[in-house]
């Protein structure tokens, strides 16, 4: 692949990618804050007289409901460009048999790796009281 095509590439990627994650920015800075004694800009603590016994307000369940969907957000923007360099691998290939199955092959693993990724949120889903969902 070309230099040039690697660049447009690339930027394109990074441009979604910030463009994706800025609402996630905005959000986690609504809530920096106080945590019992603690300040935190992580877990989301609205009331100390809240009972953080109960699955909603305990802060590893919020703590990771956030990491999922940080997780969820980075697995699909991978997803999509490696399905892109993949695709312009393929465009690229013309009659190079090894190009056109190297672009299969990232076709496949990067199907793979969103099925598993699927597939590990699902499991979270059914071990944690409450899901992650």
């Amino acid at each position: 692949m070309n230099k040039r095509l690697k660049i447009v590439l690339i930027s394109i990627a990074l441009l979604f990618g910030v463009g994706f994650f800025q609402p996630f920015a905005i959000n986690s800075a609504v809530y920096a804050g106080k945590c019992g004694e603690a300040d935190t800009n992580v877990i989301d603590c609205k009331d100390d007289n809240i009972d953080n016994t109960t699955v909603e307000n305990n802060a590893i369940i919020v703590l990771l409901k956030k990491v999922i969907k940080w997780l969820s957000g980075l697995v699909g923007v991978v997803a999509v460009v490696m399905i892109m360099v993949a695709g312009a691998i393929y465009a690229t290939a013309g009659d190079k048999d090894e190009q056109v199955n190297k672009a299969k092959t990232m076709m496949q693993n990067t199907i793979i790796g969103v099925v598993l990724y699927v597939f590990m949120t699902l499991v979270l889903n059914f071990l944690v009281p409450g899901g992650i969902l």
